[in-house]
């Protein structure tokens, strides 16, 4: 059992839900998923598919259109990370490399891109042991492949 399956519209890169549906609506939906999933893990965690759905749709709602639901998704994701990490929990690598590929995807949109700067390096000092190289390696890479006259 899927608890996102009403909202495959935007997992499957739709902008505009169905008649009812808004990027609101989707945000309190994956904000309170996230609140069940750290205050119960082992209710979430027992359906492996419920996981890797709602990282789905969190990575969706990253890249929506919807700033709100972008910035929100990543909030979302950075506190599921900063837990997990302290945790030393088997998730985190997965959500670290979901934020990783949302800051390249991303890196056009100024105000996200910065934004997952900053809480990258917030990450950073926060939680000790997360290798710099897994995120340094794709953005380098991004970089030199952009126009040079942002510089």
């Amino acid at each position: 059992m899927h608890l996102l399956k009403d909202f495959d519209w935007l997992l499957e890169g739709g902008s505009d839900g169905p008649s009812g549906y808004d990027s609101q609506l989707l945000g309190q939906v994956l904000g309170l998923l996230v609140d069940i999933w750290l205050v119960f893990p082992d209710a979430l965690e027992a359906d492996q598919d419920c996981v890797a759905y709602l990282i789905k749709g969190l990575k969706a709602g990253a890249n929506s259109s919807y700033s709100a639901l972008a910035i929100s998704s990543v909030t979302l994701l950075f506190v599921l990370l900063e837990q997990f990490g302290r945790q030393h929990s088997n998730y985190a690598p997965y959500i670290y490399k979901t934020l990783t590929i949302i800051l390249v995807e991303n890196y056009n949109d100024v105000a996200v891109r910065e934004y997952l700067i900053w809480q990258f390096r917030s990450i950073f000092e926060k939680v000790e042991g997360i290798p710099l190289a897994i995120l340094v390696e794709p953005y380098l890479k991004t970089i030199a492949g952009q126009d040079q006259s942002y510089f």
